[in-house]
């Protein structure tokens, strides 16, 4: 495991130190957390912002979204929508 030291402002160092007392677990923890989190919410934000520009670069069209309608449609009339076991 790597260790990394990091200078904190007095008051998030504080912030720090009252909420790990309260939940009882370490400072490396907290502080693992929230890198966690932010990793986390970095890869969401980067594939959201794929998504956005896949969606910019080859937009739906109305013929595309007609024929998945149709599609679907067609799929789920041969569906039974009774629930196994009702008659």
């Amino acid at each position: 495991m790597a260790k990394v030291a990091i200078s904190l402002p007095d008051d998030v160092s504080e912030a720090i130190e009252k909420n790990r007392l309260a939940i009882g677990i370490t400072r490396s923890e907290v502080i693992r957390k929230a890198i966690e989190e932010y990793l986390r919410h970095e890869k969401k934000r980067q594939l959201e912002e794929r998504y956005i520009q896949g969606d910019l670069d080859c937009p739906e069209t109305a013929e595309g979204i007609d024929w998945v309608a149709r599609v679907g449609l067609a799929a789920l009339a041969g569906d039974s929508w009774e629930q196994e076991g009702e008659n």
